[in-house]
């Protein structure tokens, strides 16, 4: 760089592509003596405006262009203009100080004659001078200069103001980021302190504050929350006047125009000048560019077409980014679109009005295993079979929700079967369709959204399967026989010589397999059965699991009723044949009630119930047979049901009474005790049987509240003889106890709450239980037998002789008494085979010393061979019949004067 630079400009700094110093200006020099040639200039400078990184390339893409640096040792701001020279290769910052005043300018240590031909604001300053001093040379030289340099600096300005702006919206990626760059270029090409954007709100229909640039932020701060809150209606204020006159205007001072919103704020931050250019798309005015300025505003003609210029580039700017900001956000629909067909799992089919498909997303080439680049619908259907149920009815083309759509109808949820080559079972999918339309409204094509739905349907499938199948057996259950018989009773009542009939089966001793061998083995014995049960019947005979180990079979279309007693013969003898089930060998049969529809039955339920009736005879004379049902079966089934009605009724009727049969001692001939025994006083029929009303309640568990009632009242009674005799006090009474009653958790509890509750010495007490109890879980029973004795309670084994009892087990039982059934009794006299084994159970008695009740003794020859065997006690009709208690204690009374 040549010396004469130092000389002719004073002010400025050349430095080259490494950012190192090569010449600086006289005065700068002066202002700054540690400044070396060869040194960095970021360690002296910065760059305040514009805002970008102190780069070579940086500054060289904006040669020519308005920058201010501040000093980093005195923070002097320099205002300049960057120049690029070529060659030597070099950037010339050409500046001067940025002062207001010359106070500022002496505090820098610099007089006017320094830097008068370079500083922009020298006029200024020279007016300043020439008052002070009064030199009226100094002012009219300062007067020539401030007039050719005024020209020269804004010819200049504008110069580089254009020249920024085309930079900035030429570089611009957006027309906001590009906004924020012109009004800061603007603002200080142009020595403007504030300068704001304005853009249209299309829904309110205002001029909104979008932007706001200010020189010093901290000192226009408020003024910039003002105008970030204000709006401007077409034609209010000076934003508003532009965008109603669609041209540039201006306020030479604001402080004079009294309808200004803002003239209060801004004369309060010394601003008057306002200039404002609209901002238009074409014949449509986008937003406002506003700038507001310390001087008033006397814009030139080559301002105002500077300015024009500005706003006809900026608008044109604004108009190629809304496009192109149209095309990327169409760009970016049509990928997002694109993206959202590709990933959706749902099939996605678009066809024109000719049915040529336009899309036919992944999912669909994956459901249709078809590319149908060349495809029309139609061609597609001529490799595909559509139906509307499972293969069934076919879909007519008119009818496909693609065809519908294309017609211009919305189709909600068709359900269809799809079978193709590849899949000739068919997947089922569900569509809905739409008609795509235009902006007047005509439709161009449809679109239709398919989904797979075969899992749906195979579960749907499954779960109607399962409605109506048993789970274990597969055979049908309760619900899809009850249908099917449903249909076969309207058959019947259609066609008079229509003949069907129910079977019910019941497996015999089922429990005993499950209890020994386990439910595993059980429930493969069902599944064997059933297998053998469908290979007895006809292909369209029903066979179901009702339940448990219970079956029916469904026989429709007969000829007679022989068939259906075939059927059931040949299921017994197939079930007679041995299982082999987890390597054991079981053996089954089962008892088959039958019931045909020659009877007008009312319900379906009715006819299964007679079966069901039949098969309950079958197995009370044997099991392993079959009964037809006959109307005497039906009557004895409503007489036993209206039987645990009134039972039912009896308990809470108190209809029931506790009689009492003496027990005799056959040495002394004395009453050693009674036997409590209840009878049934019924309402209408009398007196009803033990034997007919003890097993249904036993069936019923009405036998629960009856013995523990008997039990009491018996005690209690006992207690009153003893109170009211008192050498009755040895007397025992017997309650016999139910199998019920014995394996409840809580029965040894319930026992002392009763003999407490009335007072009895539970030595007086014998609890009578049958032999079969004694068998059943011998762990529990030997339990709750000692905790019996442990009380004090006696313990008889009733009717010894007529169970299955083991001898090896008799005597681990605290057994005080064994009662001889009397069916061994009633022939002692006359059976010799029976006497013997009268004989052998005294004997065994007396061996375990146990006492012996004989029972049902009737006549003296039984009682003499009775005698003869040594028995030790007695009760019978010999003796006396069962007595109510008032009878009961006469006998007592009578007793003890003997």
């Amino acid at each position: 760089m040549p010396d004469l630079l130092t000389e002719i400009f004073p002010f400025h700094i050349a430095f080259n592509r490494n950012h190192e110093i090569v010449q600086v200006g006289k005065v700068i020099q002066q202002l700054y003596p540690n400044l070396q040639i060869g040194s960095q200039l970021e360690q002296h400078f910065r760059i305040d405006r514009p805002k970008i990184p102190l780069s070579f390339d940086r500054i060289s893409q904006q040669s020519g262009a308005l920058f201010l640096l501040e000093s980093l040792h005195n923070r002097m701001k320099l205002k300049g203009q960057m120049m690029y020279i070529q060659c030597p290769e070099v950037m010339l910052f050409l500046c001067s100080p940025w002062v207001t005043d010359l106070a500022s300018l002496k505090a820098f240590g610099l007089s006017l004659n320094q830097f008068a031909i370079h500083d922009p604001v020298v006029d200024f300053l020279f007016l300043l001078q020439a008052q002070n001093t009064a030199l009226s040379d100094a002012k009219k030289l300062t007067d020539q200069l401030t007039e050719q340099r005024t020209e020269l600096r804004k010819t200049n300005q504008r110069l580089a103001a254009l020249y920024t702006v085309t930079h900035i919206l030429t570089e611009s990626a957006t027309f906001n980021e590009a906004m924020v760059q012109l009004l800061e270029a603007l603002c200080m090409a142009l020595d403007w302190q504030v300068g704001v954007l304005w853009m249209v709100d299309q829904q309110s229909n205002v001029l909104k504050c979008q932007e706001v640039w200010t020189t010093l932020p901290e000192f226009f701060a408020e003024f910039e929350t003002l105008n970030r809150v204000l709006t401007f209606a077409p034609g209010t204020g000076l934003p508003g006047q532009v965008w109603e006159e669609r041209k540039t205007a201006w306020i030479e001072d604001i402080s004079s125009d009294p309808n200004s919103p803002r003239r209060l704020h801004a004369v309060h931050k010394r601003l008057q000048g306002v200039f404002a250019l609209p901002i238009q798309d074409g014949s449509e005015l986008i937003g406002v560019l506003e700038f507001f300025s310390h001087k008033p505003c006397q814009p030139d003609d080559s301002l105002l077409e500077m300015m024009t210029d500005i706003s006809i580039k900026i608008g044109q700017f604004a108009q190629r980014k809304i496009i192109e900001t149209a095309l990327i956000k169409q760009t970016e629909i049509s990928e997002s679109l694109k993206s959202i067909l590709d990933s959706m799992g749902d099939a996605v089919i678009v066809a024109d009005e000719q049915k040529n498909f336009l899309v036919f997303n992944p999912a669909a080439e994956r459901m249709f295993k078809t590319q149908p680049h060349n495809l029309t619908h139609n061609q597609w259907l001529q490799q595909v079979e559509l139906y509307q149920d499972d293969h069934i009815i076919p879909f007519h083309p008119e009818d496909l929700p693609l065809d519908r759509s294309i017609r211009g109808e919305e189709v909600n949820d068709v359900e269809m079967l799809v079978c193709q080559p590849h899949a000739p079972d068919g997947i089922w999918i569900t569509v809905t369709g739409r008609p795509i339309k235009d902006k007047d409204g005509v439709v161009k094509g449809g679109v239709v959204v398919c989904r797979d739905i075969t899992e749906r349907k195979r579960v749907e499938k499954q779960l109607l399967y399962d409605a109506f199948h048993d789970g274990l057996t597969g055979l049908a259950n309760r619900v899809l026989f009850m249908e099917r018989l449903q249909h076969a009773s309207a058959m019947a009542k259609r066609n008079k010589t229509y003949l069907f009939a129910v079977l019910f089966l019941d497996l015999d001793r089922f429990k005993v397999i499950n209890d020994s061998l386990g439910h595993m083995v059980g429930d493969q014995l069902l599944i064997a059965i059933a297998r053998r049960l469908e290979g007895c019947l006809r292909e369209g005979d029903t066979i179901s699991r009702l339940g448990g180990d219970e079956f029916a079979i469904l026989l429709e279309g007969i000829k007679n009723s022989d068939y259906a007693t075939q059927v059931a013969e040949r299921v017994q003898r197939e079930l007679m044949k041995p299982f082999m089930i987890n390597g054991n060998e079981i053996f089954a049969s089962t008892s088959i009630g039958i019931a045909f529809s020659t009877n007008e039955y009312g319900q379906p339920e009715d006819l299964l119930r007679d079966a069901d009736t039949a098969m309950y005879h079958a197995k009370n004379m044997g099991k392993a047979r079959y009964q037809i049902f006959d109307s005497a079966m039906h009557l004895r089934a409503v007489k036993l049901l209206q039987l645990e009605t009134d039972l039912r009724r009896a308990i809470e009727r108190q209809e029931f009474e506790v009689y009492y049969q003496s027990i005799v001692s056959l040495k002394t001939q004395k009453i050693t005790g009674f036997e409590a025994l209840v009878r049934w006083k019924h309402p209408e029929r009398g007196f009803i049987s033990p034997v007919e009303f003890i097993p249904i309640a036993e069936e019923t568990g009405l036998i629960l509240p009856l013995g523990s009632w008997v039990l009491q009242e018996a005690c209690q009674q006992m207690r009153r003889w003893q109170q009211e005799f008192p050498n009755t006090f040895g007397l025992t009474i017997s309650v016999n106890i139910s199998g019920k009653q014995f394996f409840q958790e809580d029965f040894t509890a319930q026992i002392q709450h009763i003999l407490k509750e009335t007072g009895l010495n539970p030595r007086c007490l014998k609890l009578e239980i049958t032999e079969s109890i004694f068998m059943d879980n011998v762990p529990s029973t030997t339990a709750t037998l000692l905790d019996l004795q442990a009380l004090g309670i006696q313990l008889s084994m009733d009717d010894f002789g007529t169970g299955y009892s083991s001898l090896s087990y008799l005597n681990r039982f605290p057994i005080d008494t064994l009662k001889i059934d009397r069916s061994f009794i009633q022939v002692v006299d006359t059976d010799i085979e029976k006497l013997e084994i009268v004989r052998t159970v005294v004997l065994l008695a007396q061996n375990l010393g146990m006492n012996v009740v004989a029972e049902g003794v009737e006549t003296a020859s039984q009682l003499d061979q009775l005698r003869e065997l040594n028995c030790e006690s007695a009760q019978g009709y010999f003796f006396s019949k069962p007595l109510t208690w008032t009878a009961a204690r006469t006998l007592i009374k009578e007793s003890l004067t003997l």
